[in-house]
């Protein structure tokens, strides 16, 4: 296991708590202002059985949204051996035990074997190395309603710079801006109208 001298921590206003990071973690040491904004409008999601938290990170989407009572459920995915591994600690330190929860490390949901989804989570990652790469997203991106239950839905958050809505036509019968600032635009899709 990692030193603990290596994790960063901040406090999560939302949680409450302090959530942990392993190096190499997106966002270790800081909320991002893209799941910032997810977090606000998570409200106006309704409850799912079953959540995925994917490209889960530290896994704060999926606390926030098992602590907004979203979802009994809650998978984080991610395929980061240390991004799973920050996520199963702030998840082993926020949520009892009897809380049903699973964690996939792997290349997005290839070879997921949870049950399928009624709402997927997700900031998905726009960089390799340093340059933009919008592939790695679009292929999570795909992913996804092979994943989500006949009624189930994706929300995600991107960069205002990155068109994900023809990604979104292709897989979902409904696509809308659920909210939008400068920066960032949450998508909401749906397997079926």
């Amino acid at each position: 296991a990692p030193d603990v001298a290596t994790t960063a921590s901040y406090h999560s206003d939302i949680l409450g708590a302090e959530i942990q990071g392993l190096p190499n973690v997106f966002s270790r040491d800081k909320l991002d202002p893209g799941s910032r904004l997810l977090l606000t409008k998570l409200g106006q999601l309704s409850p799912a059985e079953s959540v995925i938290d994917l490209a889960c990170g530290n896994g704060v989407l999926g606390l926030a949204a098992h602590r907004a009572g979203l979802a009994r459920q809650m998978h984080f995915c991610d395929e980061s051996a240390m991004a799973i591994e920050s996520a199963r600690r702030n998840v082993d330190a926020r949520l009892d035990a009897a809380a049903q929860v699973s964690f996939h490390h792997g290349d997005g949901l290839l070879r997921f074997s949870g049950p399928t989804a009624d709402l997927i989570l997700c900031n998905p990652p726009f960089h390799s190395n340093h340059a933009v790469d919008e592939s790695a997203g679009r292929r999570l991106l795909a992913q996804c309603s092979q994943h989500l239950a006949g009624d189930g839905r994706l929300c995600l958050v991107a960069n205002r710079h990155l068109d994900y809505r023809p990604t979104l036509r292709r897989g979902f019968a409904s696509v809308e801006k659920l909210a939008q600032n400068r920066k960032f635009t949450i998508w909401l899709a749906r397997r079926q109208d």
